[in-house]
Order: structure tokens, then sequence, then C-alpha cells
């Protein structure tokens, strides 16, 4: 934590637990102000078990760990992970990823804060939702609580980039270039 003048080391939460094959993941950090920061990223069983959403929040003092929904479900094979947060204002967050089993088809993910609870938002999935499709949003930014944007990729057998719209109200598919179109999935 940087209070102005130094760095310091802040205890966080380990939801993980710290047993071999454990992980606590912090993907993004983002900060409303100086007393409302929010982190957010994956725990759980890397090795074929279940890995849930993590999302910490940071109200100036300390760090705590804020339970939210995992839409890919919380039993062994299942896979909720999040990448990116934004708020566009303190009552206004997303956080972004993807949500599936250790095998596709895997969906994308995005929570939204409305200042008292994170909830799950339906987004598009441009690669589908069969059996070998999958959709992860890795990057995210916000101009305001009416206006974000998600970037990822989208892959049917080839890989694509993808991109979201966020209006305040619902994530819609955006025309993105896809340069390699013709790149099978590595």
């Amino acid at each position: 934590h940087w209070n102005g003048k130094r760095w310091s080391v802040v205890s966080t939460p380990n939801p993980g637990g710290s047993k071999p094959g454990l992980l606590s993941d912090l993907t993004d950090v983002t900060c409303v102000s100086a007393g409302n920061c929010w982190a957010v990223g994956r725990f759980g069983n890397q090795s074929g078990g279940k890995l849930l959403n993590e999302v910490l929040h940071w109200n100036g003092k300390k760090w705590s760990q804020v339970h939210v929904v995992n839409p890919g479900g919380t039993k062994t094979s299942d896979r909720n992970e999040l990448y990116s947060v934004r708020c566009g204002s303190a009552r206004n967050c997303n956080a972004v990823g993807f949500y599936g089993k250790n095998v596709q088809p895997q969906r994308n993910e995005v929570l939204h804060w409305n200042g008292t609870r994170w909830s799950h938002v339906s987004a598009p999935n441009p690669a589908g939702t069969g059996g070998t499709d999958a959709n992860d949003l890795q990057a995210l930014a916000c101009g305001s609580g009416t206006n974000c944007w998600a970037a990822g990729y989208a892959s049917n057998g080839k890989l694509h980039n993808q991109m979201l719209h966020w209006n305040g109200h619902t994530w819609t598919k955006a025309t993105v270039p896809n340069p390699n179109v013709n790149t099978p999935l590595v």
C-alpha cells in the first residue's frame, strides 16, 4: 500500500489456502477513491479441482473478501475466473472473465456492482456455447457507468478477437477486426 510517502506490505485474505496445489490469484485492481478499491481473480484448486471467483474490497484500512456468485458452479471441475475490474462510479463497477468447466465450453462472465451487491449479468458469447466453444473476457475499460468496453478472445475452432460494450443496461457484441482469422486454435 502506498500512503503518499512509502510502500508497505498489507495483509490480504487468502481464500484458496496455502496447501500445495491450492491458489489465491489476484489479476487486477481498481480504486474509486483512497478508501474504496476492488481486486479480482480466482481461488481454489488448480489441478482439476474447482476454481471460484475472488473479489476483495479495500475500505481504506484493510482488505476483506466479498462473497460473490459463481455462475460456473462450485463443484469439482467448475471454473469461475475474473481477470479485470473497473468502476464508472462507487455504485457502478464491472468485473469480467469466464466461467465453465475444466474443458470447453467457456462462457463470458460479467459481474456488476450496484453499490450494494455483486450480481451476474448476461453477456453475449460470440463463439457460441457449444461443446468446444470458448469465450474469455480478459480486459475492461470504463469511461463512465454507462460506457464500458470488455476485450478478450472467442474460439470455435479458430481464435478470434472479441469486444463487448456496456451501455449501463446491457452488454452487446461490437464488430472488431480479426487480422489472423484463419489461425487455428493452438
